[in-house]
């Protein structure tokens, strides 16, 4: 895992330990609920987000999201409806005690099978990013930033997403790690007092 690598070398080998319990493809709404395709497989038994972190299973201390796309194009929230989502999601995490962090979003090529309403130049979803920005902010939780910096790569639908022009690529996954990777140090750093 990339960002495990990255923590060990500028923390110290085993201060981090990154766990993965994505739940790909899933939503706010999803997560929150228990519900949807992946989220019984990702959480084990398909519990609210607030049941999983109270469980023993999840002495997690920062929790890590990156919703966005399927809430858009799943889901077919509006910027305000996600905003109210996103909202949801924070105070669940914080309700737990835990830190919430919020991971922005990469943006998704116009050839996708998920971008019907895209523009000829890409699905735009800055109205998404501000909403989740505005509610990050209302509770004090930072958003490791990535979408604007990955549609300034040049080509970046072609150099940073995979075929399906929605998921990166092995280049594009090394790029979101390195645009998320100061914001997650910054909380880790914050936790331990340095």
């Amino acid at each position: 895992m990339l960002a495990q690598a990255d923590f060990d070398n500028a923390l110290w080998t085993g201060v981090v330990l990154v766990v993965d319990q994505s739940a790909p493809g899933s939503t706010f709404k999803q997560d929150l609920s228990g519900t949807g395709e992946y989220a019984a497989t990702a959480y084990g038994t398909g519990q609210t987000l607030a049941t999983v972190l109270a469980s023993g299973d999840a002495d997690f201390s920062i929790i890590v999201t990156n919703e966005g796309i399927n809430d858009e194009t799943v889901e077919g929230d509006t910027p305000d409806q996600y905003k109210v989502d996103a909202q949801n999601w924070i105070t669940t995490v914080q309700a737990a005690g835990k830190v919430a962090l919020l991971l922005e979003e990469n943006p998704i090529a116009p050839t996708s099978v998920a971008c019907a309403t895209c523009t000829d130049a890409f699905y735009d979803a800055t109205a998404f990013v501000a909403a989740e920005h505005a509610a990050a902010g209302m509770y004090g939780v930072s958003v490791a930033p990535l979408y604007n910096a990955f549609i300034h790569v040049p080509q970046w639908n072609l150099t940073l997403l995979g075929p399906d022009g929605v998921h990166p690529n092995q280049d594009g996954y090394i790029y979101k790690e390195q645009q998320y990777l100061p914001t997650l140090l910054a909380a880790v750093k914050q936790m331990l007092g340095k």
